[in-house]
């Protein structure tokens, strides 16, 4: 009997406990070297395990148990050099010495108090846990089947069956992962750490993998797929950890506030933005958001997990006195007829999830909603950094401007979109064109709103084709 971490087990225990391990023959692609006086020997491998490995060596060299030695271990071409610790050396017939290596050294689990992680990791929907599959690089035509129970924008970690033994720290694995709603993907990983855990009574091997170059689709994939069932997830968070999130709106619920409740949740949202953005001061509260024409109008949300991200209101007015930007300003300049317009005003958004396409799709609801009310222009009010996000996304600055008394210190610019022009292609770029019109374009054709000529649907089958590579 041998002692290990104060328990009293048999030497096969020892070496490769809870694995029962691998046979190794010659030309089983797996070959190993021992440090012996500063240089690595031949060593034939007769059993081994991802926690430990047992030898054939040719050397005299007395090893104690527990003595610290390096290996350099060789998987199909993986070349890695790792430590372990003796457990058993002895005398075979010959030349050979039996040496048996325990190579998973556990780690001290006290905890100081400081978080060591350099990124963040989020833990997998249990529900809808992402699942893939690798070759094994030592077995012909046999896979690793695994389950991913978390991810970060740096690596993966996987669990497995504890029949995979032919794993070692620092090996590569091409993986193949398929991710709940968002289909596969493939990424290498390089095998960073390897332990055990306990699942419903079932130990299974745990798999640490850093992302080796991985793509922009790849992590495209994976920010979606965290997006739509990760814990605690937001744009804003993905984005500090390295995720190019930009399409977002897919996993989003767009409605309208249907309940007192919903509404204000609104106003605490409008209350937020706009204390964000200095127009109102931190004394103000959420009623201060509401005015006369919220009731005349459709109040667009867009939800994630229940809750109220983003919001805009969305107004028709059938005179010049239902219409909100005609208390600032005189509309009958640009507009002859009130009824042919829909007003957009109080936009806003969590911080955590600006910088995607929420607002795009934004439009695009408000288009529809024009659309189906017989409508052919969208006005809003704007200013900053807005202005130039409306003219990318079709609108046409008029240079009448207004200051709305509640907001005394910003000057905004009323801003027009012609959809049913737009939705042909005129005036608006092929990104762009491919965010909002699309669906809105067919939807149009459809019902027979629009009727495009030939040169037209040319255009529009165009933008089309070539929004597949922008």
């Amino acid at each position: 009997m041998n002692k290990l971490h104060n328990f009293e087990v048999t030497e096969n225990q020892i070496v490769h406990s809870p694995f029962h391990p691998e046979y190794i023959n010659i030309g089983d692609g797996m070959t190993a070297k021992i440090l012996v006086d500063n240089e690595f020997i031949f060593a034939q491998i007769i059993k081994y395990s991802p926690f430990g490995i047992e030898l054939f060596i040719e050397t005299d060299k007395k090893f104690m148990e527990g003595e610290e030695v390096s290996l350099l271990l060789n998987i199909a071409g993986d070349e890695i050099e790792y430590k372990g610790l003796v457990v058993n050396q002895s005398k075979e017939s010959g030349e050979k010495n039996y040496l048996a290596i325990r190579t998973f050294i556990e780690k001290s689990t006290q905890y100081d108090g400081k978080d060591r992680r350099q990124v963040r990791r989020w833990e997998c929907n249990a529900e809808f846990l992402p699942t893939g599959t690798a070759p094994n690089p030592l077995k012909y035509n046999d896979h690793i089947v695994f389950r991913v129970e978390d991810l970060s924008s740096k690596g993966v970690r996987l669990i497995t069956s504890m029949r995979n033994k032919l794993i070692a720290t620092g090996q590569r694995l091409d993986l193949s992962i398929s991710l709940p709603t968002i289909g596969s993907v493939l990424c290498s990983i390089l095998i960073k750490n390897l332990d055990t855990t306990v699942r419903s009574g079932k130990e299974y091997l745990v798999i640490g993998g850093e992302y080796l170059s991985p793509s922009n689709d790849f992590y495209t994939a994976v920010s979606e797929y965290l997006l739509n069932f990760g814990k605690n997830v937001s744009v804003e968070s993905l984005r500090k950890q390295g995720f190019p999130i930009k399409n977002v709106s897919k996993w989003l619920d767009f409605s309208y506030a249907k309940t007192v409740e919903e509404y204000e949740k609104v106003l605490h949202l409008r209350m937020e933005n706009f204390k964000t953005n200095g127009k109102l001061p931190p004394t103000a509260k959420p009623q201060d958001c509401g005015d006369k024409y919220d009731s005349k109008s459709q109040i667009l949300t867009v939800k994630k997990d229940g809750n109220i991200i983003s919001s805009a209101r969305i107004g028709l007015p059938n005179n010049f006195e239902d219409s909100y930007y005609n208390q600032f300003l005189d509309l009958k300049t640009i507009i002859p007829d009130i009824q042919d317009i829909i007003e957009l005003s109080s936009l806003c958004a969590n911080p955590e999830f600006r910088g995607a396409d929420i607002f795009t799709n934004m439009i695009a609801h408000s288009a529809l909603v024009a659309i189906k009310n017989g409508r052919t222009y969208i006005i809003g009010g704007t200013s900053g950094y807005l202005v130039n996000f409306y003219v990318s996304a079709g609108a046409k600055r008029t240079g009448l401007k207004y200051v709305n008394p509640r907001f005394p210190q910003l000057e905004s610019e009323i801003l027009i979109m012609n959809i049913k022009s737009l939705s042909l292609g005129y005036g608006i770029g092929i990104k762009r064109w491919n965010q909002i019109y699309p669906s809105l374009v067919k939807y149009m054709i459809q019902k027979k709103l629009i009727q495009p000529t030939p040169l037209q649907n040319m255009k529009i089958n165009f933008y089309e084709k070539m929004g597949k590579f922008i």
